[in-house]
């Protein structure tokens, strides 16, 4: 397999909006509709069209219609082509409709980014997933809170099979060379620690708890249970590896940082991407 790796960064944005998923619908695949909220457009909602987001910027991106599913995902490519590689983008980007109790939460996701491409990623909520969650009032009304939540998504492509990468994300040892000491046992439900040593604000290890397990494809647990930091962390890990040209695309969102996370988020926002990359080189070094 290619050597190389390329790594990506996505975008999450999560919003309840007060109507009916076909109504959404609309908007998102009639040109004139998504002129009012978007850019000019030739757009047709059929799989394999190929259409112009036109910017009153004097800008024009290539697109693509990937996946169309009326009401619930619509998926298409997102690409800029410019001779500053700080601009040059060539991303995916879908929108998934879920029906709630008051209407529909639409998410947009910006799938593919460069890490390379950082004025399209500020561009894009800072090339970290920024999810708003809905809560309720104190009349129990749903509302959106502004940045409830946050999430960070860091994707990697790693030129190994996902089988041998799902060994290096379940085996303790193998954990070890890349991330932390732990007790880890790839079984839904069981409890196990990360260890390193205390910071300021950390006393040096982290609780957490298997939730998912689907080999090779899929991996989740929680991450901190609010007793081991002073702003009370709990978060979730998601691992998810795709098969892809030159190895696996591997996906890594720890999701449900509060505002009182900041900190933490900050710093695992900087470090997940050396983490993937420590991932790969100890993928590497087994068989």
């Amino acid at each position: 397999m290619n050597e190389t790796s390329t790594e990506t960064r996505s975008v999450v944005v999560e919003r309840e909006i007060p109507y009916p998923p076909e109504k959404i619908w609309r908007a998102l695949t009639q040109p004139h509709l998504i002129e009012e909220w978007l850019m000019k457009n030739d757009f047709k909602p059929a799989v394999g069209h190929r259409f112009n987001l036109r910017g009153d910027w004097g800008g024009v991106l290539d697109c693509e219609v990937l996946a169309v599913e009326p009401n619930r995902t619509l998926s298409y490519t997102w690409n800029f082509a410019h001779d500053d590689a700080a601009y040059n983008l060539k991303s995916v980007v879908t929108f998934t409709l879920t029906p709630t109790s008051s209407g529909t939460q639409p998410a947009h996701g910006a799938v593919g980014l460069p890490a390379g491409s950082e004025a399209g990623l500020r561009g894009r909520q800072g090339g970290v997933a920024e999810v708003h969650r809905p809560t309720r009032n104190s009349a129990g009304e749903t509302v959106m809170a502004e940045a409830a939540t946050k999430s960070i998504v860091v994707e990697r492509v790693i030129p190994h099979a996902p089988e041998k990468i799902w060994r290096a994300l379940t085996q303790a040892p193998m954990i070890a060379e890349w991330l932390m000491k732990n007790d880890f046992k790839a079984v839904v439900g069981h409890k196990f620690r990360f260890h390193a040593t205390p910071k300021p604000g950390w006393k040096g290890y982290t609780n957490c708890e298997v939730l998912e397990v689907d080999e090779p494809r899929k991996l989740v647990y929680s991450w901190g249970d609010g007793t081991e930091s002073d702003s009370g962390l709990k978060t979730i890990v998601t691992w998810t590896l795709t098969t892809a040209a030159g190895g696996t695309l591997v996906r890594m969102e720890q999701s449900g940082f509060k505002p009182a996370d900041e900190g933490g988020f900050k710093a695992m926002g900087g470090g997940w991407p050396r983490i993937l990359g420590a991932l790969e080189r100890a993928t590497g070094m087994f068989p």
